[in-house]
Formats: structure tokens, sequence, C-alpha cells
């Protein structure tokens, strides 16, 4: 695929939701994201995508929010700056393809 490391999962039509989201979550977002086998790319299946993006919506609205030396919290603010502009940027354009 020339995906370097871009690492993909896959979610086929006949995926158990509950065990794809949360694969996909800690998949993407162990670490914040930061490592280099972590989660960039998710290609779902059409027939599901819109349950998938429900259940995945509603499992990253649960994890915990804070700073990286608060025990318990799985999402801490992004390693620089102007990440969050950037990572709006992704979300805008994936929205707009969808």
């Amino acid at each position: 695929m020339s995906l370097d490391a871009k690492n993909p999962a896959l979610v086929m039509a006949d995926a158990d939701l509950d065990v794809a989201v949360r694969e996909v979550v800690t998949g993407a977002l162990s670490f914040n994201g930061q490592r280099c086998t972590g989660l960039k790319l998710t290609f779902v299946h059409a027939s599901i995508v819109d349950a998938f993006l429900e259940k995945l919506s509603q499992a990253v609205n649960a994890l915990p929010l804070g700073l990286p030396w608060n025990q318990g919290v799985k999402l801490t603010p992004m390693p620089e700056f102007h990440k969050a502009e950037a990572t709006q940027t992704f979300v805008d354009d994936t929205s707009e393809r969808r």
C-alpha cells in the first residue's frame, strides 16, 4: 500500500464494532498517539461506517482528559503549540470527503 509509517486499521462489514472501536481507540490514542506504531488511518466498510463512527465518538468522548501526570488521564494536551490547529484541519478535510 506504500503507506510508510501510516499504520492502517481495517474494519470489515462483519466486524464486532465494540471490539473494533476499542482496538482503534487503543491503537490510535495510546500515549496520545505519539508512537511510531500508532494507528494513523482507519478504513471502515461503507455499510457500517455510521454505526462505527457513533461508537467511536462515544468511546473517545468518554476518555478522561487532563495533564499527563494526573492518574487515570487518557488524553493530554497536544505536544506542540500548533498541533490542535493542524489536527482540526485533518478533521475538516475528512469531514468534507465523507
